[in-house]
């Protein structure tokens, strides 16, 4: 059973294989293909190589060239634009509730 992963506007798949967790999809027209032990490992190798590609396309769009090299070789390469807004109140909210969790881990601690 394949799992969907997104990660930085991009779309990939996650299945259970022998060896370990398989992540695959397409990024910008290359096929993207990695295989860990875990699968949180697996996810953030992607997420990795999310990360460059959106880096990537934002640096060719802001230079005034087109977002991908190539053009698009599967229904399943596709990106969903992610604006840096989003990815910045992402980022503040998870380490907002981050520290919500260790003040509440502290003070029952500090009342246990």
């Amino acid at each position: 059973m394949a799992t969907e992963v997104f990660c930085w506007g991009y779309t990939a798949w996650r299945t259970q294989r022998r060896a370990g967790y398989e992540v695959s999809g397409f990024i910008d027209g290359y096929e993207f293909n990695v295989i860990e032990k875990t699968a949180d490992a697996a996810e953030r190798a992607f997420c990795r190589v999310a990360r460059k590609a959106w880096l990537r396309r934002n640096v060719r769009v802001a230079c005034g060239l087109p977002p991908r090299k190539t053009a698009q070789l599967s229904a399943a390469d596709t990106y969903q634009d992610v604006a840096l807004t989003v990815v910045l109140s992402a980022l503040l909210s998870e380490s907002a509730k981050s520290v919500c969790r260790r003040i509440g881990a502290v003070a029952r601690w500090l009342h246990g």
